[in-house]
């Protein structure tokens, strides 16, 4: 535990803290994921109803995460649990961000085409 630090926001021990935001990596992430969530409920809340019936949610497998990693135990990594299961944690939330991306870029997509087709 040498090189960890405390995060405030989430209580883990952290390899990487930013301390200009107080928060790890892991929760700045999930803040972004949390920010393209919000923008998608914007962006749904002044689309037209056929998209918002297309891209709403629970429609379909679009904008979810599909298969996650497994989760790392001590008994495969040792004294470097730690570490691991924030490597694990890192790579689920930059998943669940870029699946909030996506979906939001198809959104976005989505109202422009319809804007096109009303012209």
């Amino acid at each position: 535990m040498a090189n960890l630090h405390y995060c405030p926001l989430c209580g883990n021990w952290r390899r990487a803290f930013d301390e200009d935001e107080g928060a790890c990596r892991v929760c700045l992430m999930r803040r972004f994921a949390a920010g393209c969530e919000d923008a998608i409920a914007r962006e749904l809340a002044t689309a037209p109803i056929h998209v918002r019936r297309r891209f709403g949610p629970y429609v379909g497998r679009r904008g979810t995460l599909g298969v996650r990693p497994p989760r790392p135990t001590r008994r495969q990594c040792g004294d470097d649990y730690e570490a691991a299961l924030e490597r694990w944690e890192l790579r689920i939330a930059r998943m669940e961000w870029d699946a909030a991306r996506q979906r939001l870029h198809r959104i976005r997509v989505a109202k422009a085409e319809d804007e096109r087709r009303q012209r």
